[in-house]
């Protein structure tokens, strides 16, 4: 016989316990907050209402427990369809946040969030009769595996920011053969890089155990390291995009690290943090309709060479969040180059005349409707539209989500003749994909009226420039 573990010792724990001891058939509830929110995990209500209905038709007589959620204003409002009491730790601390897990693993039937603090509070301890899980998880490759089979998965009608999960045929973890011959090729592949130089680059940023582990998962991706079940993403270049904008009349959405930021809870420049905002980006980025091409950056996916202007770039952020931008990837999709907006500003040497002229060529004859922030054009002498017959609509420069409604109203007083095109950071690819979804054409071009203008004026992208282009206007 083990001793009890010391934490049932607690006065608060020993309290709590004999109310689930007490109840005959005891029920827990996680609810996952906090980080979940930032990051737009969180399940809505209607799993725990459907996984309570599930409990309630089978179990005689339950009794609910909630844990996990600390923020009384939400407990208050909290409305699963069946009473319930809160048991759960009012502030979580280093020395308490096993508390929880303690009293969940006691309960006698659990109905868990997509988190594996809950999993594990659901899987130790007591026998669970019925354990409830939410059907998709967290936006991870293979994230879903974790669900044992006996467990009940119910979905979530509410969670398109929610990554499905992946089918186990389109995520095979048996490895490939290896052979001598990739191991050689591969090694000559990385003989081109110039160790000194990348050093050079990130001397000013501090090489953490995150981002080395960070930069060996791009170099398996780049040499495609037949020992390691990640694939590269298929991205096409910022010609071959073009081009396919041309010969097709698909709509293009583009993601940058302003986006991702979003995405992942934070503030930038000229946009503050937005849930629903979060959320639509989500969506879009893991969109699979064949008439909408995603763009995301190619440059983000190998060591930069000498022609890169913002090598060390890619020493802060694009290395520092590289396992948050994979994770949204979807595998064998092909993406567009969201470089295509500003290849003025990334490369030092690139076919620039001919690059403007295919972007162009897009809506060339084409009505254009511009939607823009009001101080876009401010600065601008070369107007890469000059000589089109165009339309616009402005919004706020900074903060343009907040005035989503109204711009949305203004572009569907549009034909559907027209193409839209968007230079409003990311409220504006999330009105782009509304309106894609109406049956419009949506073009998210961002940088590429400043790019142009920075090209024509042949203006030189040193950093101090650099910092100019991407500021807010």
């Amino acid at each position: 016989m083990y001793p009890p573990p010391p934490y049932t010792n607690d006065d608060s724990v020993k309290e709590r316990l004999a109310k689930i001891t007490k109840a005959t058939n005891s029920v827990f509830i996680h609810i996952r907050r906090g980080d979940y929110c930032k990051l737009s995990w969180c399940l809505e209500m209607d799993y725990y209402q459907k996984a309570v209905r599930y409990i309630q038709e089978r179990v005689e007589n339950p009794t609910f427990f909630v844990f996990g959620a600390t923020d009384n204003d939400f407990i208050h409002k909290l409305d699963l369809g069946v009473n319930f009491e809160n048991l759960g730790e009012s502030h979580i601390t280093a020395d308490n946040q096993h508390h929880d897990m303690f009293l969940m693993s006691a309960c006698k039937y659990g109905i868990i969030a997509n988190s594996t603090y809950s999993w594990w509070g659901a899987y130790l301890g007591r026998q669970k009769d019925i354990v409830i899980a939410p059907s998709s998880w967290i936006p991870v490759e293979g994230s879903y595996q974790i669900i044992p089979k006996e467990w009940i998965k119910i979905e979530s009608t509410k969670n398109p920011h929610i990554i499905p999960p992946m089918q186990p045929k389109d995520n095979p973890h048996k490895k490939p053969p290896y052979s001598p011959k990739r191991f050689f090729k591969n090694l000559r592949y990385l003989a081109r890089y110039d160790i000194k130089e990348m050093y050079h680059n990130q001397r000013n940023y501090q090489f953490s155990p995150q981002i080395a582990e960070n930069f060996a998962a791009m170099l398996r991706d780049e040499i495609k390291n037949d020992w390691d079940i990640i694939t590269p993403p298929k991205i096409k270049n910022e010609f071959e995009t073009l081009q396919e904008l041309i010969d097709t009349q698909k709509s293009f959405i583009r993601f940058g690290d302003g986006e991702y930021m979003i995405m992942n809870g934070e503030d930038i420049g000229f946009q503050k943090y937005n849930e629903n905002l979060a959320r639509n980006l989500q969506e879009i980025i893991v969109s699979n309709d064949e008439n909408l091409l995603i763009g995301i950056g190619n440059l983000w996916f190998s060591v930069p060479d000498k022609n890169f202007r913002a090598g060390s770039y890619k020493y802060t952020w694009a290395l520092g969040e590289y396992a948050n931008i994979t994770r949204y990837l979807t595998k064998g999709k092909i993406y567009g180059s969201t470089n295509v907006s500003q290849v003025y500003a990334a490369y030092k040497e690139y076919d620039f005349e001919r690059h403007f002229k295919m972007l162009r060529q897009i809506f060339e004859n084409k009505k254009v409707v511009l939607v823009c922030g009001d101080r876009v054009l401010k600065n601008i002498q070369y107007n890469l539209f000059e000589s089109y017959e165009i339309e616009m609509i402005f919004g706020p420069t900074r903060d343009a989500y907040n005035a989503l409604d109204e711009l949305k109203t203004e572009c569907l007083k549009k034909s559907k003749d027209c193409i839209l095109i968007f230079a409003l950071g990311p409220a504006g690819k999330a009105l782009a994909y509304e309106m894609f979804k109406k049956g419009y054409r949506v073009l998210d071009l961002g940088h590429a009226i400043k790019d142009y203008d920075a090209y024509k004026r042949n203006i030189p992208m040193t950093n101090e420039e650099m910092v100019k282009f991407f500021a807010p206007d």
